[in-house]
């Protein structure tokens, strides 16, 4: 009964523990965008909570466990006395000695074992708990990943038929509330509060009816807006979505590239080789034509320099570039699937990734090319172009619905590669699917007059145009290259060495060597230890005391020597009996309390200290490592220290407690104790070594001098006014800024002023210091010297939660947190519904005719379930709900389509026009009609002034890279006057 009673308190506290882990676990992996936003305090709180909810279970768990040891210890003397006493009661002739000890013996030997029962009880109840989550994890069906490769088949890629569908979506809860129709959560004094009626399974997404051939050697182009499934489409052909019908069937090995680009703990040259046999010039020939070899000469280690966890000491086009360098050292792959990797970098070194990377290298090379793009300046040169566009079975379109604007021969030109068949409706009432358009060559689809012409009519004017011709040359000579590239010497200059300067990761610092006694001293401090310490030491010399006079007691009754009355004896050993008894509980549970304390405390400051550590700090420590501490060691404090303590206490005061007895009637056997005692302390050291790894490292992450601290989060007599910023004027005075102590500044003397309202847009090649410098205005990376102002005011001397609270931005990569759209456009309830879906609306990601989308709609973590770009609307809407005079756009719509980014534009345009605008663009066309542009190149600004002045620089890098992305004085005229 017992044990069931623990298992039942154990799961319930597990629930809890899962939930804070796997909070902790997002909120770690998106620790830049929670300090960017200043959500540090209010996460922090929330993590709070889910704590306090562990440890109600805890709490519970430790007194039972108190309560089950004190029981075990004083058994066998429970035992003696309700023995002894009953015997004494129901025989005449008394106690007799050789019935008194015997029975003592045997009655001691039960000690042992239920010693350890409670422990033993403990961890049963730790195994079921383990192995009953462990099962539904051993019995998950598992995808096939075995892909259908046939070498002998004429094309590289196969699809008949087939239809992909993401199952096993998260449940919405359907709730009601004030404003639109999505119907949230009630809100009260500022606070929601759902009022849940029945959970709605969302509706999975599914990519249908897909039919396509892609001839051996050829470039395919894929383009539709954002959700329509053109990452699901890839992950499909790669067997990564479930597939439902149809099959797919390749030429030859696969390489992919995914959107979000994916890197490794590892040095550069380890994510770019990746395990395969070291080819030393097709290493260098992959670096060349990924762009990577300026970027060698930044790194601190050329490309021995250790990348941190998913890249976090590379920009986003770097991590893009190093992808795409992965996929071209394959030269086992056939067929390349690359997800969009050029909208990450900028537009002149797109490109020459699509020139040098995907032309040059891979289409030379016969390779075969599947790349999905929202860049249609580079669609002429590709061989075919298939069109994904969105529908939700809310309105049901069969085939010829779909593409009666098409007025083509079905030999050019086919819908869904069956222009006979009508497509079958969506099966699920409320469900999106993505599924092919149209599809043709570039010049066919142009001349359709489909969604792809119309998409480049729109958006296509001026994208590239200048380069058409270029393009068009690139792929005619890739046709007839023959002659193998010259060895790419240069690259072997910046090559690595090795040394320490390219390390990034800090080795784990243990420490070794006997545990000092200010670690136990620390954990007892944060236990209340002026309450809970003494009642622990009087209970146990109470306790103890009763043990050894309970066990003379017998001596004296036997001989009589109070010449008392049998029953006197008896209510005495009853009562000394039950004295230990009580004692030792009351024993167990100061030492419980002190335990829950103390737990309680370390994990509130370890979380404290980490949520307060620099980003250098997340940049260096391996994010596995932080979370065992939260997770193992947390654990093992909670459940396994206290039942250690609770032994120690209990046997060290009964071997106290037993040699002082015997030295009192034989004082010789204190020699005797003592060459036990120091035979046991040299046998004991061998276990000590290997078992003293103490629960100290939450003592080390609860220590200021261990983890290094940001600046004051508050700043009592640096605080702004409540006002403060009310025009959104920026100063930058001689910026000087390095990531870490040692490395070299990424920015260098940068001096800019930013008046109040101004639009200013920041461009240059990547690495450029574009990021660095929104960095330095967040206080992410504190300055080396230099000063930055805001209104007047130094933001250097403020508290950080103060500047960063007054910035809104929408990152380049988008912090998504599990939970719904609600919580992660307003995570702390501040606004009502209809101040929700506003902003929803005005961001484009509620209100199309195919999304299905509502306030309530769930979020899986990291934002799974979403696609890149809708990511990107969210992070949009979440600065229309914030308010703030200054926003900054860190590539925000890289990862949209162009019809999206002209909306979103407009809607930039629309509402943030007395706000002061800060915009990281690689697309040139979202920032030529702003106030002014600057350029930065290896952390300094080389060109600033209106977009019109840059341009008219003749050998300017603004204008290069206009020239690249076929932008015209013209154009940037049109745009400035349409502005």
């Amino acid at each position: 009964m017992l044990m069931s009673y623990q298992l039942r308190l154990r799961k319930k506290s597990m629930v809890h523990t899962d939930a804070r882990a796997s909070l902790l676990r997002e909120l770690l992996g998106s620790m830049r965008i929670v300090k960017v936003c200043a959500y540090e305090a209010q996460f922090e709180d929330r993590l709070e909570k889910t704590r306090k909810n562990e440890l109600r279970g805890i709490r519970s768990m430790v007194f039972i466990k108190a309560a089950n040891q004190a029981v075990a210890f004083t058994v066998p003397t429970l035992a003696a006395v309700l023995s002894f006493v009953t015997y004494a009661a129901t025989h005449d002739e008394g106690l007799d000695p050789a019935i008194i000890f015997p029975s003592m013996g045997l009655f001691q030997m039960l000690r042992q074992p239920l010693m350890f029962l409670p422990r033993a009880l403990s961890s049963l109840v730790d195994a079921q708990n383990a192995l009953g989550r462990l099962k539904p994890i051993f019995l998950t069906k598992t995808i096939s990943t075995q892909l259908h490769a046939d070498p002998d088949q004429e094309d590289a890629l196969v699809v008949k038929d087939a239809e992909w569908v993401w199952h096993h979506q998260p449940k919405a809860k359907t709730g009601k509330g004030k404003g639109p129709p999505e119907k949230g959560a009630n809100e009260k004094d500022g606070q929601h509060k759902s009022v849940n009626q029945r959970p709605v399974k969302a509706a999975a997404f599914r990519v249908t009816d897909v039919t396509l051939n892609v001839s051996r050697g050829s470039v395919v182009g894929i383009v539709g807006p954002v959700g329509s499934g053109k990452s699901s489409l890839l992950l499909g052909l790669l067997g990564e979505m479930p597939r439902t019908r149809g099959s797919v069937s390749f030429g030859g090995k696969t390489a992919y590239c995914s959107q979000m680009a994916w890197i490794q703990n590892a040095t550069l040259r380890d994510n770019v080789i990746f395990g395969r046999a070291w080819d030393e010039d097709r290493y260098w020939t992959s670096i060349r034509d990924a762009s990577l070899e300026l970027d060698l000469d930044l790194l601190p280690d050329g490309d021995l320099t250790e990348i941190g966890e998913k890249g976090i000491n590379l920009s986003g086009g770097q991590k893009q570039r190093v992808n795409i360098a992965r996929a071209l050292y394959d030269n086992s792959a056939e067929i390349f699937l690359l997800d969009d990797p050029l909208s990450a970098v900028d537009a002149h070194v797109g490109h020459a990734l699509f020139h040098n990377a995907i032309l040059n290298n891979l289409k030379a090379r016969g390779k075969t090319v599947v790349l999905v793009t929202h860049a249609l300046h580079f669609l002429p040169a590709v061989d075919r172009v298939y069109t994904l566009e969105k529908v939700c079975s809310a309105v049901t379109e069969s085939s010829e619905d779909f593409g009666k604007d098409a007025d083509l021969p079905e030999d050019q030109i086919t819908l869904n590669g069956q222009p006979s068949t009508p497509m079958a409706p969506s099966s699920t009432p409320g469900t999106e699917s993505g599924r092919i358009a149209e599809q043709g060559t570039y010049e066919q689809l142009l001349h359709a007059g489909g969604a792809f012409a119309k998409l480049v009519e729109e958006f296509g004017k001026g994208e590239g145009h200048e380069n058409d011709e270029v393009v068009h040359e690139n792929a005619k000579e890739v046709q007839e290259e023959s002659k193998p590239k010259p060895k790419p010497e240069k690259s072997r200059k910046v090559a690595g060495t090795g040394k320490l300067e390219g390390k990034l990761m800090k080795a784990e610092r243990r420490t070794t060597g006997s545990v000092e006694w200010s670690v136990y001293g620390k954990y007892v401090a944060f236990g209340l230890p002026w309450i809970t310490m003494p009642i622990v030491l009087l209970s146990i010399l109470i306790a103890q005391g009763c043990f050894a006079v309970n066990n003379y007691w017998l001596v004296w009754w036997q001989n009589n020597s109070f010449k008392q009355s049998s029953q006197i004896y008896m209510v005495g050993y009853a009562a000394l009996g039950l004295g230990y008894a009580v004692f030792a509980l009351v024993m167990g549970i100061a030492l419980g309390c002190l335990s829950y304390e103390s737990s309680k405390h370390l994990h509130s400051q370890a979380l404290n200290q980490v949520f307060h550590a620099p980003m250098s700090f997340f940049d260096t420590t391996p994010l596995g490592r932080i979370l065992g501490v939260f997770g193992k060691d947390v654990d093992t404090i909670d459940n396994s220290l206290s039942d250690s303590i609770r032994m120690f206490m209990f046997t060290i005061s009964m071997a106290v407690t037993s040699v002082v007895i015997i030295t009192i009637l034989e004082y010789y056997f204190i020699a005797i104790a003592i060459f036990i005692l120091v035979l046991y302390q040299y046998f004991a050291s061998f276990y000590r070594a290997s078992a003293r790894e103490l629960k100290r490292l939450v003592l080390q992450y609860t220590s200021s001098g261990d983890i290094p601290q940001e600046k004051p989060y508050v700043q009592i007599d640096k605080t702004p006014p409540k006002t403060w910023p009310d025009h959104g004027a920026i100063e930058f005075h001689d910026l000087v800024m390095s990531y870490r102590p040692g490395l070299p500044p990424v920015l260098r003397g940068v001096s800019l002023r930013v008046r109040g309202g101004e639009k200013i847009g920041v461009v240059g090649r990547t690495g450029a210091g574009k990021s660095s410098l929104m960095a330095a205005l967040f206080r992410i990376i504190e300055l080396t010297s230099g000063s930055i102002l805001i209104d007047g005011l130094d933001i250097g001397e403020m508290g950080l939660g103060a500047v960063r609270s007054k910035i809104a931005i929408i990152p380049q990569e988008a912090g998504i947190f599990s939970g719904t759209i609600r919580s992660n456009v307003d995570p702390f309830n501040e606004h009502d519904d209809a101040t929700l879906h506003d902003a929803l609306r005005r961001s484009h990601l509620l209100g199309q005719s195919t999304s299905s989308l509502t306030l309530d709609s769930p979020i899986t973590a990291e934002g799974a379930n979403l696609s890149v770009g809708q990511r990107s609307l969210l992070s949009l809407a979440r600065a229309l709900v914030k308010q703030s005079k200054i926003l900054v756009l860190d590539e925000a719509t890289a990862s949209v389509d162009l019809e999206t980014d002209s909306r979103i534009q407009m809607t930039i345009k629309a509402e943030f026009t007395d706000r002061t605008l800060l915009c990281i663009a690689h697309r040139l066309r979202t920032i030529i009609n702003y106030d002014r542009v600057v350029v930065m190149d290896q952390g300094q600004i080389v060109e600033v002034g209106t977009p019109l002045e840059l341009f008219s620089k003749q050998s300017g890098i603004f204008r290069s890279m206009c020239d690249q992305s076929g932008i015209d004085s013209s154009e940037i005229a049109r745009s400035r006057g349409a502005s």
